[in-house]
C-alpha cells in the first residue's frame, strides 16, 4: 500500500504516539496500528490508532486530492509498527523540507517513509500480534454527564498532545505556532461514573480525531456534605456571618 500526504496530515497520523506505551516488555501498545480502506469513500482512508491501555488515540485522514492511495491487490488492510520510531521518521523528514509531502510505502513487514527534497527513505519493521480490539467501546457523541467522574491529570495531557494541530509541532523548523484562537477545540464527553471519557477533534484541514480515557477510582465527599456534617458549609457561613 502507497499512500501520499502533506507534511501537516503526516504528522497528524503519527502523533497519536503519545498514546502509546513505553514499557518495552509490550511492543503492542508500544506501536501505532496503522489500517488503511482504499474504498472508503471516494478515494480511500487511512488511520491510525495507538493505546498504552488506559488511553487511547485515533487519527482518521480520508482521502482528498493531496492522498492517494494505491493498491489494486490488498485495498485494505493493517499493520503494526513502533509508534516512537514511525514518529520520529517523519520528523527527521520534515525537518528536511517541511512543505514537501510525504510517502508511505507499507505492506506486512516494513514501513518505509520517503519524503523531502532529496526523496529520504527510512525502513523499519512491523510488529506481529493482535492490536486490542477498541472499536464499539464508546459511540462518537453520546451524551451523558456525571460530575463525580475523575482521569488521571497526565494521561489527559498525553491525549490532549496526541490531538495537538499537527502544523504546531515545534520539533519540525518552520511549524506554524498557530494562535489558541485558531486551535481546534477538544470535545469532552462523559459516559457516567467509573466509565471511559470520550474526547472529539474535528479538524478540516487535516481530519477527525478521537481519543479514549479510562477512568480513576476516587471517594468522592457525597453530594451536600463536608467536614461541618450535612450542609454544614452553608451552615458555617451563616454562622460567621451572624457572629
Amino acid at each position: 500500500m502507497i499512500v501520499t500526504m502533506p507534511m501537516e496530515s503526516a504528522l497528524a497520523l503519527v502523533h497519536v504516539r503519545w498514546a502509546a506505551s513505553t514499557d518495552k516488555q509490550r511492543p503492542i501498545l508500544c506501536a501505532t496500528h496503522i489500517e488503511w480502506d482504499a474504498d472508503h469513500g471516494d478515494s480511500g482512508k487511512i488511520e491510525a490508532t495507538a493505546t498504552n491501555s488506559y488511553i487511547l488515540a485515533n487519527r482518521r485522514i480520508d482521502a482528498h486530492e493531496a492522498l492517494i492511495v494505491e493498491d489494486d491487490e490488498k485495498p485494505t488492510g493493517s499493520v503494526l509498527v513502533n509508534a516512537k520510531d514511525l514518529y520520529d521518521a517523519v520528523v527527521r523528514i520534515g525537518k528536511r523540507a517541511v512543505a514537501a509531502p510525504v510517502t508511505f510505502v507499507i505492506d506486512q513487514d516494513s514501513v518505509t517513509v520517503l519524503g523531502g527534497a532529496e526523496n529520504v527513505a527510512e525502513t523499519m519493521p512491523t510488529e506481529k500480534g493482535d492490536f486490542p480490539k477498541w472499536r464499539g467501546t464508546l459511540e462518537p457523541g453520546a451524551q451523558h454527564r456525571d460530575p463525580r467522574s475523575a482521569f488521571n491529570a497526565g494521561y489527559l495531557n498525553d491525549l490532549a498532545k496526541a490531538a495537538w494541530a499537527a502544523g504546531t509541532d515545534r520539533r519540525v523548523p518552520g511549524g506554524k505556532q498557530v494562535a489558541l484562537k485558531a486551535v481546534p477545540p477538544i470535545r469532552f464527553t462523559l459516559h457516567g461514573q467509573l466509565k471511559p471519557g470520550q474526547l472529539e477533534v474535528t479538524d478540516s484541514r487535516i481530519g477527525p480525531f478521537y481519543g479514549i480515557i479510562m477512568p480513576v477510582r476516587v471517594d468522592w465527599p457525597d453530594e451536600g456534605k463536608d467536614e461541618f456534617g450535612p450542609d454544614g458549609l452553608a451552615k458555617r457561613k451563616a454562622d460567621l456571618k451572624a457572629a
